[in-house]
């Protein structure tokens, strides 16, 4: 069965708005920060593209919880008319990340024709966003490719700033 989602009218939701945490989430040997909206690895980051990013997101968000395909596909393509094959899709190429990334586990769990769980533990660490930095993520709507590319930056250079103080 295909299954198409309706953009939704009126006024632009992105996920950064929908965020509740303005710390960051380990798991594993991952660090993912919604704010910086990076993805570490032992301190080494991960190169993500937003849409990917954000079901990550979405998963670590909602651990140990059954996400429906739905709801994943409401959550993260809200302005878009999208199939359940870019989610798996978009599923496949996170696990591939996180596989190059050196993680030996499978860390997304399929539930057969039900959606998907994140299969490990997740430890909030509250934290506050720097100042301006929402400002900056709601500018995501409006070039996507620049803010990636800012936030890659700064990315890489608090890895680079962790790894010398470890």
């Amino acid at each position: 069965m295909f299954s198409v989602r309706r953009a939704r009218s009126g006024k632009r939701t992105t996920m950064t708005a929908l965020r509740r945490s303005t710390g960051t989430y380990t798991f594993g040997r991952f660090r993912l920060d919604p704010v910086r909206r990076c993805l570490t690895r032992n301190g080494r980051p991960i190169d993500l593209s937003s849409r990917i990013f954000d079901t990550l997101l979405y998963l670590v968000e909602n651990p140990n919880r059954l996400i429906g395909k739905d709801e994943l596909l409401n959550a993260v393509w809200y302005d878009r008319f999208v199939g359940q094959a870019n989610l798996c899709q978009t599923i496949f190429v996170l696990r591939k990340a996180l596989r190059e990334a050196g993680e030996e586990k499978n860390l997304i769990a399929t539930i057969s024709g039900r959606g998907y769980r994140l299969a490990t533990a997740v430890l909030e660490v509250e934290g506050r966003p720097l100042a301006g930095e929402g400002s900056r993520m709601m500018s995501l709507a409006v070039d996507p490719i620049i803010a990636r590319a800012s936030n890659e930056d700064r990315c890489r250079a608090e890895s680079r700033s962790e790894m010398a103080t470890a």
